[in-house]
């Protein structure tokens, strides 16, 4: 153990005592996480067609709920030029412009998906 050159600490730096850490220790947390629940299938089969490019969550987070046309339009552009599958958390009226590289969903499980 004395030759390890990385150590992973299962817990949080601001949950202990200070004291100094050398650079090559790595906070990975755990203290609170759970199984990952099952997705919903649609969801599932839509992030597994991704392959090697993976996805993209995009959420606006939960104080915005709809943006107006124009901008949902010109977001939903944007993301149908990248090559990741994206997961858009967004409530309002469905772009235009939505790509297929684009599902919009109501909510989604971000800590499933992680």
């Amino acid at each position: 153990m004395g030759r390890a050159d990385i150590w992973l600490m299962r817990t949080y730096w601001d949950f202990d005592f200070p004291r100094p850490f050398l650079p090559n220790f790595i906070f990975v947390g755990g203290i609170h996480c759970r199984p990952a629940k099952p997705l919903p299938e649609d969801m599932e089969e839509f992030v597994q067609s991704s392959g090697d490019a993976c996805i993209v969550v995009f959420t606006l987070g939960s104080f915005i709920k709809n943006i107006n046309t124009e901008k949902g339009n010109m977001v939903a552009s944007a993301l149908a030029q990248i090559p990741q599958k994206v997961l858009w958390r967004y409530s309002g009226e469905k772009p235009a412009t939505l790509g297929a590289n684009t599902r919009i969903y109501n909510w989604i499980p971000q800590n499933d998906l992680l």
